[in-house]
């Protein structure tokens, strides 16, 4: 079994670019994608979703380019302190057992009571009124309001309704083997 980083350490980042009119209605993009997640949460892990992901890093791990060394040696240096020796060369990039019960657990911890939106626009300039130590960057950092926080777990139809989980992508390669017979005639002089 592979180990398993401690919760703590695991974040999930997505980034998403809004439009002038997206960035206006912000809370309401959130809000699909807690609705997103939460049908994720009702539709349960699917072992057909784990096995394209698997299908595509191992594919990623056939075909990887080379990396420089340092590189290389600091991501495995750091994965030594989570991971047994012999799990880190692959850990993070090959994906090896299915574990319903661990997605479903790391599902449930995506909630709006857990999660940081970080906006970055010129639009919220005037709302950056702190000042980052380093650099001197200014940011600005506040809770959800109630609203929000009720947008955000609010199973309305207008986003449940039409979310599904896509279709099974029939065109990721698991099969690399060539295939062919004897060419006729010489290909080279």
């Amino acid at each position: 079994m592979d180990a398993k980083p401690p919760l703590l350490l695991t974040i999930l980042s997505l980034s998403t670019q809004l439009s002038e009119d997206g960035l206006v209605h912000w809370q309401e993009c959130a809000a699909a994608v807690f609705a997103y997640i939460r049908m994720l949460v009702r539709e349960g892990p699917q072992k057909w979703v784990f096995e394209e992901v698997a299908a595509v890093h191992a594919m990623q791990v056939r075909y990887k380019s080379k990396s420089g060394p340092s590189g290389y040696a600091s991501s495995l240096a750091g994965k030594m302190s989570t991971y047994p020796p012999e799990k880190c060369v692959a850990h993070g990039t090959l994906i090896s057992e299915w574990d319903p019960a661990t997605y479903e657990e790391y599902l449930g911890l995506l909630t709006p009571k857990r999660c940081r939106i970080r906006i970055q626009a010129k639009e919220v300039e005037e709302q950056c009124t702190e000042e980052e130590r380093w650099y001197g960057t200014k940011f600005g950092q506040r809770s959800f309001t109630a609203d929000e926080n009720a947008a955000f777990v609010a199973d309305t139809d207008e986003f449940t309704s039409s979310l599904h989980l896509p279709e099974p992508n029939k065109y990721i390669a698991t099969d690399f083997s060539l295939r062919g017979g004897e060419v006729p005639g010489k290909l080279v002089e």
